[in-house]
C-alpha cells in the first residue's frame, strides 16, 4: 500500500485558490502532489503519472469532471485509479451522476480539511487492498495455469507411457505366440524325424532279417543236402546234421516273426 511519502495524488481544478489549498493540505500530510488546471490536462497527466488517487473538480470549462472521469475509466492505464469528486453541487442527482461516471466518493466545497484527509486516506487504503487482491489473483491465475500446464504435460506423459506399455505388451504377446509356434514346429519336426527314423530302422531291420533268413534257408538246404549225401553212409553225422538243421529252422522262424 502506498504510504503518505510514496503515494501520488493528482488534483484537477481550474481555480488556483482551490488548487493551492488542496496542495498545501495534502503535502502537509506527506503526499506527493501533481496538479492540472483543466480536464484535458488532467486526463493527459493521469495517463503520464499514473497517480494513486485523483481529486477531480466537477465544474470546469470545456469537459466537466463527469466526462473526464468517464474517459479515465475507459482507458486501461487509468481505469483502476480511484477518483474523488470535488463539488459544490451537493444534491443527490449529482452524487448519483458522479458514481455512475466511475467516481468512488465526493467531497463538498468549500473543502473541509479533516473530511478530505479522511476520504483520501480511506480510498488509498481501499485502492491498495484492491491492488493486493489483483496481484494475488494474478499469482493464483499464474499458479493455476502452471498447474494446468503441468497436469496436461503429465497427462501426455502418462498417455505416451500407457501407449508404450500397450505396444510392449502386444510385442511380448506376439513374441510368445511366435515362440509357441516355433516350439510346435520343432515338436512336429522331432516327431517327424522320429517317425522317419523308426521307418528307416524298420526298413533296415527288415532287409537284414530277409538277408539273414535267406542265409539260414541256404544253410538249412545245405544241411539237408549233406544229410542226404552222407547221412546214410556216415550214421554218426546224421544226428548232428538233424540238430543243426532244426536249429536253422527255428532261427528262420524267429527272424520271420521279428520282421513281420
Amino acid at each position: 500500500m502506498p504510504t503518505p511519502s510514496s503515494a501520488t495524488i493528482l488534483i484537477v481544478d481550474d481555480m488556483p485558490s482551490n488548487l493551492g489549498m488542496a496542495v498545501n493540505l495534502l503535502e502537509g500530510r506527506g503526499y506527493r502532489v501533481a496538479i492540472a488546471q483543466d480536464g484535458e490536462e488532467g486526463l493527459q497527466r493521469a495517463q503520464l503519472l499514473q497517480p494513486d488517487l485523483i481529486l477531480l473538480d466537477v465544474m470546469m470549462p470545456g469537459a466537466d469532471g463527469f466526462e473526464i472521469c468517464s474517459r479515465l475509466k475507459s482507458l486501461k492505464e487509468t481505469r483502476e485509479i480511484p477518483v474523488i469528486f470535488m463539488t459544490a453541487l451537493a444534491s443527490s442527482e449529482y452524487k448519483v451522476k458522479g458514481f455512475a461516471a466511475g467516481g468512488v466518493d465526493y467531497v463538498t466545497k468549500p473543502l473541509q480539511i479533516d473530511e478530505v484527509l479522511a476520504r483520501v486516506d480511506t480510498h488509498l487504503k481501499l485502492h491498495a487492498a484492491h491492488q493486493r487482491l489483483e496481484e494475488q489473483h494474478a499469482q493464483l491465475q499464474a499458479y493455476q495455469e502452471d498447474l494446468e500446464r503441468r497436469v496436461a504435460e503429465r497427462t501426455v506423459e502418462l498417455s505416451v507411457a500407457n501407449l508404450q506399455l500397450q505396444v510392449e505388451i502386444e510385442e511380448r504377446r506376439q513374441a510368445e505366440l511366435a515362440l509357441e509356434e516355433s516350439r510346435a514346429q520343432l515338436r512336429s519336426l522331432v516327431a517327424r524325424d522320429q517317425e522317419n527314423s523308426e521307418e528307416e530302422r524298420k526298413l533296415v531291420a527288415h532287409e537284414l532279417h530277409e538277408d539273414l533268413a535267406q542265409i539260414l534257408s541256404g544253410l538249412r538246404l545245405r544241411l539237408s543236402a549233406l544229410d542226404y549225401q552222407y547221412g546214410t553212409d556216415v550214421p554218426s553225422l546224421r544226428k548232428p546234421l538233424e540238430d543243426v538243421s532244426g536249429l536253422a529252422e527255428k532261427s528262420i522262424a524267429i527272424v520271420r516273426n521279428i520282421s513281420a
